[in-house]
């Protein structure tokens, strides 16, 4: 078992995502929101970013209902999240 070391292997691999324990799901990426501890998943930055949208307007509505974030702002969330993405 190269990668997971689990004393309890098979229990962990039920939950795990990591490329050992799920092959399958090697292209796939799990990162956390930018603002709290929710994990979305996605193989692309746009399918991890949609996959998030429903989490943000439910855990931080007050962030995607304010009015004066525009475009410009979610350019910049855009540019400051790719890294974090490409980087997981």
């Amino acid at each position: 078992m190269a990668g997971c070391q689990s004393e309890a292997f098979y229990e962990h691999q039920e939950t795990c995502h990591c490329r050992t324990c799920r092959p399958e799901e090697r292209d796939m990426k799990f990162l956390k929101c930018d603002l709290c501890d929710h994990v979305a998943e996605g193989e692309t930055f746009e399918e991890w970013m949609m996959a998030l949208r429903p989490h943000y307007m439910e855990a931080h509505s007050d962030v995607m209902s304010d009015s004066s974030r525009g475009k410009d702002e979610m350019e910049a969330w855009m540019k400051e999240n790719r890294p974090r993405f490409d980087a997981a």
